[in-house]
């Protein structure tokens, strides 16, 4: 079952509390006394000013929470957020809770108009902070991750349904006699594919690199499939 990540409510304090506790542990650091952890959990789920804790359950259980809380300094114009706990259960880790929950805090963040979210790491445990340090800095680029994944499966979907139309196009070609290569349309092409890269921001090496692969991968497959259709 995949996890499913909320906001918390009232009755996920208590286990809340434990998540904090053992992660504190884990750090070799000093857990507070539960009820006044459980207590400041409460405090937050009430005053959703203050901040936001979000939790991934599954199976009836969590198995990650988030806390944050919302900041006003100097150096950001306005609020922002801090992580301030990310827990994840040790036989989930690896498993995206992280970037699931990072996720849902950026989209809470958004809602609140803020642009900004920092790590909080513990200041009593100073040779630990590296470690956490990088393992919070790490699962904050989870959300960045899973959207490169997204866009990068988006880019292979249209690629797949290009080449489809190719394959069309070259036995089309082949039916009514035209010349494979085509050169006034290719020059019309790339054309607009380099200012549509400029008018992105693409760098301009890139984008005549991206067109000539194409272009060649392209004619290419035609010339095949039109000799395979002539044979």
């Amino acid at each position: 079952m995949s996890p499913r990540v909320r906001p918390a409510g009232h009755q996920d304090v208590q286990a809340i509390g434990a998540a904090v506790s053992e992660l504190l542990v884990e750090l070799a650091g000093t857990s507070p006394e539960t009820r006044a952890m459980e207590s400041a959990a409460l405090a937050v789920i009430d005053d959703p000013a203050a901040g936001a804790i979000l939790v991934a359950e599954a199976d009836g259980a969590l198995v990650g929470v988030l806390a944050a809380s919302w900041q006003m300094a100097i150096h950001v114009p306005g609020r922002y957020a801090l992580i301030q706990d990310l827990w994840i259960s040790p036989s989930w880790r690896g498993r995206g809770i992280g970037a699931g929950l990072l996720k849902a805090l950026f989209d809470v963040v958004r809602d609140q108009k803020m642009t900004r979210v920092e790590v909080g790491l513990p200041w009593e445990l100073p040779g630990e902070r590296p470690a956490y340090e990088a393992a919070c800095l790490m699962s904050c680029l989870d959300p960045f991750r899973l959207r490169l994944d997204e866009l990068d499966e988006e880019i292979t979907r249209l690629l797949g349904a290009r080449f489809g139309i190719i394959r069309e196009v070259a036995f089309y070609k082949r039916e009514h006699d035209i010349p494979m290569m085509q050169p006034d349309r290719i020059a019309e092409v790339r054309s607009r594919y380099l200012a549509r890269g400029a008018d992105l921001h693409i760098p301009p090496d890139f984008t005549a690199n991206l067109f000539d692969l194409l272009i060649a991968a392209s004619c290419k497959l035609e010339d095949e499939l039109i000799d395979e259709t002539a044979g």
